[in-house]
């Protein structure tokens, strides 16, 4: 997809009736793995979590198990996760949350990857902010075991500022 693609397809969205725009979103969802990891189909995907019915969205939440959070370092996946953190319902945002903090299996979580990169430390600041308080907890918990390097370059928004 290119920026052009992006912005027809975000126009549809917007300006369509549901009849004319199912069938794309029905294409959307068929092709989320793909969209989610494009630079430009990753808007379109913001676009639906935001401005989409919540059973358009649900797809989408979904999508964002398993191997597309071994990816949640990337802008393009950290935007979508971001968008659905913010327009999710509390069981989408607290069934991410849960994912990102569970363990891979490696005795670690992706939590502890997205905090070494700014696109995914901006996630779980929006994480901090809308998880509940045991969820919150359990986040910080993970956070302190983690390897704390040289902060001195890092964005007055970072982490190490929690």
């Amino acid at each position: 997809m290119n920026i052009y693609g992006s912005r027809v397809i975000q126009c549809v969205l917007k300006h369509c009736t549901e009849q004319q725009k199912r069938p794309v979103l029905e294409q959307l969802h068929e092709n989320l793995f793909t969209l989610v990891n494009d630079q430009f189909g990753s808007y379109v995907i913001e676009h639906v979590v935001e401005h989409g019915l919540p059973e358009d969205r649900e797809p989408i939440v979904r999508s964002l198990q398993g191997d597309m959070l071994k990816n949640a370092h990337h802008n393009g996946i950290c935007n979508v996760i971001n968008k659905c953190l913010i327009f999710g319902t509390t069981e989408q945002q607290n069934s991410l949350i849960d994912q990102i903090c569970a363990d891979n299996g490696s005795g670690s979580s992706p939590l502890l990857q997205m905090i070494k990169y700014p696109f995914g430390n901006k996630v779980v600041l929006k994480m901090l902010n809308v998880a509940d308080s045991a969820r919150r907890q359990k986040m910080m918990s993970i956070i302190k075991t983690a390897p704390i390097k040289n902060t001195a370059n890092r964005s007055p928004k970072s982490l190490t500022t929690v």
